[in-house]
């Protein structure tokens, strides 16, 4: 997904997957589906829940926070705090409102962000699962989206050659 639009692959990092690990399971304990207090990292949660027992794939959860690129806009740049779009309380409030609906899918292929790590629990019964995604360097970040979340179709480019 990331390749499509012109972010290199993501290289796992055993450390992120095991604190990855460690939220999922905190969040299926306590049933809450909640961001951790995480510095440094960028972060994206699915849940998936059913009446009787489900799976849910990390490739789904992937695939879920992709399609949220249906309501991104990539001419806006999102926050972008010294443009004219972000000086008033209701512009802010509609870019906020903007990252709550697209901060998963842009946090997946922003360009900048090399490493990942994953981790994946289910309640006891096994009717709902968590799955968290933690990201280094994290993207979501102020005034720098159309830099790191390019249109679909972008080409990759490592040093000096571009993949297509």
């Amino acid at each position: 997904l990331r390749a499509l639009h012109g972010s290199s692959p993501l290289r796992l990092d055993t450390q992120l997957s095991a604190e990855a690990q460690k939220w999922a399971e905190c969040l299926a304990a306590k049933g809450t589906l909640e961001h951790s207090k995480c510095n440094g990292y960028g972060e994206n949660l699915a849940f998936h829940g059913s009446s009787v027992p489900t799976e849910y794939t990390g490739a789904q959860a992937a695939d879920q926070w992709y399609q949220e690129i249906q309501k991104h806009d990539f001419n806006r740049n999102c926050f972008q705090p010294n443009s004219d779009n972000f000086k008033d309380a209701r512009s802010r409030l509609i870019t906020s409102f903007f990252y709550l609906l697209t901060g998963h899918f842009s946090q997946l292929v922003w360009k900048e962000t090399d490493r990942c790590g994953f981790g994946k629990a289910s309640t006891p019964d096994g009717k709902r699962i968590y799955v968290v995604g933690r990201y280094q360097p994290p993207g979501n970040v102020e005034g720098e989206y159309k830099k790191n979340v390019l249109p679909l179709g972008s080409k990759v480019t490592t040093g000096e050659s571009t993949i297509s």
